[in-house]
């Protein structure tokens, strides 16, 4: 038998904070669980880090994926 393609309200509502696009909540609770939410899912230890281009010290551009299978520190830093 063929499964349904519509969602039920409950699951819908679980799901509008992972699809793009959807409403986020307006609640300061839910900011907060949202921003902790993203950091356990994409800040951890071992997760792939975004890729970014930046400029070392004598000017010459970089990639971090040049460096991929390698361990790199990064230590960002500036003049504010």
């Amino acid at each position: 038998p063929r499964r349904s393609t519509s969602a039920s309200p409950a699951s819908a509502a679980t799901s509008s904070r992972t699809t793009p696009g959807a409403a986020a909540p307006e609640s300061a609770l839910a900011k907060r669980a949202d921003d902790m939410l993203f950091a356990y899912e994409h800040l951890a230890i071992g997760t792939v880090a975004e890729d970014f281009t930046a400029l070392d010290e004598n000017g010459k551009q970089w990639k971090l994926s040049d460096y991929r299978g390698k361990v790199v520190i990064v230590d960002f830093w500036g003049y504010w």
